[in-house]
């Protein structure tokens, strides 16, 4: 594989990992601030 394709691959991946781990983080503490409230409930 081309140094270059990859290099634009991980360029155009990369964006998108960290979109979807911020997402991710956003949801479990939004799951988690859920439970809280649930459970001081």
């Amino acid at each position: 594989m081309n140094s270059g394709i990859s290099r634009g691959f991980s360029q155009s991946v990369r964006p998108t990992i960290q979109k979807f781990v911020s997402y991710f983080e956003d949801f479990s503490r939004s799951r988690i601030r859920w439970k809280e409230k649930n459970f001081l409930l």
